[in-house]
């Protein structure tokens, strides 16, 4: 009976400790962090969403590569149809740094390019190239051990290459200070 009693004891004692080292994991765990980003909600018309991918490369340091589908548009008007897609591709780094017991603030460069091509019926095709240079500001507050919420915003500017029907390559040069700020729910892993 003793001996049931020792077995049960080491076995309970050993529990507690994995259930401790379990509990202990903090965000420090995770590699990988994968989300859905917001740009805002429209009830009349399109929301834009985008996927976004973060991989951790050092203690505070990640990789983020974001991917935006602007949408695909068909349409018809004055008797001639139309289409249209946009999309866009966006790398970066983040570097964390803790202000709070759940909260994180992180800022990094952000390298973007963005595609479109439109089409209307008896005219060439259209094109627009769009790279770009950002930097994020964002802040992350961990909800629970798996799941985030961040809201950040990517002042930056945009060099925008532009073929118009009938016309040669034409280059407009922009910068865009933004205040949208983009919402994201993420999952850690």
């Amino acid at each position: 009976m003793k001996k049931h009693r020792f077995h049960f004891t080491c076995f309970a004692v050993c529990l507690c400790i994995q259930a401790v080292s379990l509990s202990a994991q903090n965000m420090d765990d995770h590699k990988y962090e994968v989300g859905l980003r917001l740009g805002g909600i429209n009830f009349d018309g399109f929301n834009s969403f985008s996927a976004i991918y973060k991989k951790r490369l050092d203690n505070g340091k990640f990789r983020r590569i974001s991917g935006t589908f602007g949408g695909i548009n068909f349409g018809r008007e004055f008797r001639r149809s139309s289409f249209s897609i946009n999309a866009g591709l966006s790398i970066g780094n983040e570097k964390r740094r803790q202000v709070g017991k759940k909260t994180t603030y992180y800022t990094g460069p952000s390298f973007s390019m963005n595609a479109g091509l439109s089409k209307q019926e008896g005219f060439d095709a259209n094109w627009n190239l769009a790279p770009g240079l950002g930097y994020i500001l964002g802040i992350q507050y961990d909800f629970s051990e798996y799941w985030a919420v961040n809201l950040e915003t990517i002042p930056g500017g945009a060099i925008s290459l532009r073929q118009f029907t009938g016309s040669e390559v034409g280059v407009n040069v922009g910068v865009s200070f933004t205040s949208n700020v983009v919402l994201s729910l993420m999952h850690k892993f």
